[in-house]
Parts: structure tokens; sequence; C-alpha cells
């Protein structure tokens, strides 16, 4: 018997993850919601943060504008079309493996 190679394994638990938490609003009601993404995908643009960010809230609410990547876009509110309400990314944070399992293993990630 050959001895076991850990190596892939070790590789895999070291990808990096961030948790993207968004403020959405439409008509009376405020929500607050969370989604957990690789850092890649959170720095799908580089450094430019309001592009990042417009991609993550096109990811969740889908924005209505469907040329918003050849424009400008602002850091604040955008209009989306979930709720035909207006979102906008509150932070983006690491979280570690071992939380993003824990949420996986609840079927939260």
């Amino acid at each position: 018997m050959g001895k076991l190679d850990y190596t892939n394994i070790l590789i895999e638990k070291k990808d990096e993850f961030m948790l993207v938490t968004f403020e959405l609003r439409h008509g009376d009601s405020e929500s607050i919601d969370r989604l957990v993404v690789s850092k890649e995908k959170a720095t799908t643009y580089g450094e430019d943060k309001s592009k990042n960010h417009a991609e993550l809230i096109d990811e969740m609410y889908s924005i209505q504008d469907e040329d918003w990547r050849d424009g400008e876009i602002g850091d604040g509110w955008i209009d989306v079309s979930y709720a035909e309400g207006i979102a906008r990314v509150r932070s983006v944070e690491p979280i570690s493996n071992h939380d993003v399992e824990i949420l996986r293993k609840h079927g939260v990630a």
C-alpha cells in the first residue's frame, strides 16, 4: 500500500471566503441579508469597490439596469428588480473556513 497524499485536502481547506451583508429597502420595508462568497467572487473587478459591490448586488437581487457593467456605478444605493427596491452592500468581511463549514452543515451557506 502506498502513502496517502493529503496535499489536495489541505489546499481545498485554504479557500478564502467572505461574508457579504446587504441592505434592501422596498416600500416601507427594510431587510438585512447575508451571502457567503469566495474571495475571488467578492473581488471580480480587483480594487474597483463600486463594481465589486454592484456584481454582488446583481447576484443577490438583479440590478434593474441590464447594462450596468458598461456604465458608472455609484457607491450608494442601486435600483434592483427584486421587490422593486434599492440595495447596497453594507460590509464585506472575511469568514473562517470553520464558520463556512458550520453554515453549510446547517444548510445556510
